[in-house]
């Protein structure tokens, strides 16, 4: 028998005829079969899709406002009064609960090439936000993956002038920039300086980052952003949505603009207002179905918008918490959490990036980590716990200008003073420029905790002292984006982010005049020299055009160091230079009662014909300003700008009695004066 199993199928066994018949049905029954296989196969998503994007957002009430103020609806009051809802909330790299994955570690490229699912099943296929990393440029090889950059932009904004600035913020990871591409409303933004225009109504920015690893791999990351222009209605932003909670302490963002400045708004909970503080609200929602009203009113015009909350009480075991997945500008950070059955509390386990953290009375305070933080709440019996899952992303703040706006209560780093001319413009390339950084308690905040970039390019700081912190930078011709980042002993960070423009003058060009005096008033002699316009030179010395106005006005000099290094201004000489000096007879009693200095315009305390250091007194000398302000470095260290005045003092004691006592970089002085 196991000899002729096959002989059915020998050619002298059948007629053609039936031999025909069967290949006819033989054929048919394997195209069907391939046929069946094909359609029931899941199909590779195409990775630039809507469908296939990996949007990784937590369930929509597990996102609140952050410190950058990201909200997600738009409602507007137009002369007709209609309202208008803006694109979802801005895709932050936020993952959906329960998704433990380390956004930084590429994936084998057969994993996730479907949506993630979002907590109530629905997949997220706006395609506001895809990552994508390509192999050997084969798109069927290509995979989903978050965790590049994030972007000052608060989507969903509404602003009222058409020029918009934004920052990239470069997450941990160890890829290489090869190309940044910004498109405003699909035109391809050229130079990107940190600035775009955009247009009337809705305008979507666009941001794709072309990377390179280490093996060469090219990874490309993209991420869509709304923000609409808008120049007269009143405006109230919120991420308020008619929505269904487990949990009754709920929390959201709300805030009404009208012409781009903040209005007064009320939130309502079920007829009774509720008290928020900047914008942001927490509540206790009863069971069943809340109504939340926000009103806002200019006085003129009045916007009013409502949403239904419905809280549903789980039968089981609860949790009960404030937290939400959120992006914060401060690494301290705090939350109420608890865990009941019915009417009984159990307990809870909580846990900060893998590690356990213990609170007081459910409240927890911890210590965020720079990027990514996993924040788990847990309770019940092993095998049935309830768990929820929350992503904190601590992002340094990115704040235009000198942060003037910063809330007085915030831990965020200041800069007290600084002399950058934000949004200016310089005839020369070389810039130099002095910062006061000070935490939030007001103490110094030195060099090695502050990081100042041009253009993305580290500088280095050329003087740091108990008082000022100074810089010189080369820019580029136009606009550079110059950044400092503050860090304070808590850990604190926040960037300042200024726009300085260039003429792009080259070595040797004229980049304007300023105005320089030399003046001995605080011994009555006034003008040395009296205010005298001069021609500035790019790449010219300070201490070089000092020399050449001493030398025109007929005075020698004596000086320490060189023009180009360590320059310091000694003496002036000229015969008779000095015939009796008066010291005003205010000043004189300060350095009577504060020095404890008598007689000192006794003529063996002085030179007749020289002027500068250690003469009258100890604390006696030359010192400059420039508008107004003495610099903590030397002169030859200064690059003047076109417009600058210029004022070279004789002091007599350390510049208190010029004003400049600062600039001795011995901490928070009182000055005496100016004399």
């Amino acid at each position: 028998m196991g000899k002729n199993k096959f002989k059915l199928f020998k050619p002298d066994s059948l007629n053609k005829e039936k031999m025909f018949i069967l290949g006819i049905f033989i054929l048919s029954f394997c195209m069907a079969v391939v046929f069946l296989t094909n359609v029931n196969k899941a199909q590779p998503k195409n990775p630039l899709s809507a469908e296939a994007a990996y949007n990784s957002m937590a369930a929509p009430n597990e996102i609140a406002g952050s410190e950058l103020e990201n909200l997600s609806k738009v409602y507007v009051d137009s002369d007709t009064g209609s309202e208008q809802e803006a694109m979802n909330e801005e895709r932050q790299g936020v993952p959906e609960q329960g998704d433990n994955e380390d956004p930084e570690t590429p994936k084998n490229p057969d994993e996730r090439t479907t949506p993630v699912q979002s907590e109530d099943g629905d997949s997220d296929k706006d395609g506001n936000d895809y990552y994508v990393i390509k192999d050997g440029g084969s798109p069927g090889e290509d995979i989903l993956y978050d965790g590049f950059f994030m972007t000052t932009i608060k989507n969903g904004e509404v602003v009222a002038y058409k020029s918009y600035s934004f920052s990239i913020i470069q997450k941990d990871h160890n890829l290489t920039v090869e190309d940044i591409e910004i498109k405003v409303n699909g035109s391809k933004v050229q130079g990107f300086l940190g600035k775009v225009l955009l247009t009337d109504g809705e305008n979507t920015i666009s941001i794709k980052i072309t990377y390179s690893d280490q093996t060469g791999k090219k990874i490309v990351a993209q991420r869509d952003y709304t923000v609409f222009l808008n120049e007269g209605d009143i405006i109230i932003t919120t991420d308020l949505a008619d929505t269904s909670v487990d949990n009754p302490v709920f929390s959201f963002n709300a805030r009404a603009k009208h012409k781009d400045k903040d209005i007064k708004l009320k939130a309502y909970l079920n007829g009774e207002e509720l008290k928020g503080s900047n914008g942001k609200y927490t509540c206790e929602l009863r069971e069943g179905t809340n109504i939340i009203r926000l009103h806002a009113s200019d006085g003129n015009k009045d916007k009013q918008v409502t949403f239904n909350v419905i809280y549903q009480k789980p039968a089981g075991c609860q949790i009960i918490t404030d937290l939400k997945s959120q992006q914060v500008g401060a690494p301290a950070f705090s939350f109420n959490a608890k865990a009941v059955k019915g009417d009984q509390e159990i307990p809870l386990e909580v846990l900060l990036n893998g590690k356990s953290v213990e609170g007081r009375d459910a409240h927890y305070a911890v210590s965020l980590n720079k990027g990514d933080n996993e924040i788990v709440l847990r309770a019940g019996p092993a095998g049935s716990e309830t768990e929820k899952q929350y992503r904190i992303v601590y992002v340094i703040p990115v704040i235009d200008g000198s942060g003037e706006e910063i809330d007085k209560d915030s831990h965020l780093p200041r800069l007290r003073r600084t002399d950058i001319l934000h949004n200016g413009t310089i005839k020369g390339r070389l810039y130099t420029f002095e910062i006061e950084p000070r935490d939030y308690k007001g103490n110094k905040i030195y060099a090695k905790n502050i990081e100042v970039k041009v253009n993305d390019i580290v500088v280095k700081c050329i003087w740091d002292d108990s008082v000022k912190t100074s810089y010189t930078v080369k820019l580029n011709p136009g606009e550079n984006v110059l950044t400092i980042t503050l860090t304070d002993a808590e850990n604190n960070s926040v960037t300042y982010r200024f726009i300085v423009h260039s003429a792009g003058a080259n070595d040797g060009d004229i980049i304007g005049h300023a105005t320089f005096s030399v003046e001995a008033t605080t011994i009555g002699l006034g003008y040395l020299i009296p205010p005298t316009q001069v021609e500035l030179r790019e790449g010219e010395y300070s201490a070089h055009i000092l020399i050449n106005l001493l030398e025109e006005n007929g005075f020698d000099y004596k000086h320490k160091g060189t023009i180009g290094n360590g320059f310091y201004l000694a003496h002036i000489l000229l015969p008779g230079l000095v015939t009796n000096p008066v010291i005003p007879e205010e000043l004189a009693k300060r350095l009577e009662d504060e020095a404890g200095l008598t007689n000192i315009t006794d003529p063996a305390k002085y030179h007749s014909n020289s002027l500068g250091e250690f003469d009258f007194t100890g604390g006696s000398g030359w010192m400059y300003c420039v508008n107004g302000i003495y610099p903590n470095l030397g002169f030859d260290q200064r690059n003047l700008q076109d417009g600058d005045v210029v004022r070279i003092r004789f002091t007599l004691w350390y510049g208190k009695d010029i004003n400049g006592g600062y600039s001795m970089g011995v901490g928070d002085v009182e000055n005496w004066g100016d004399w």
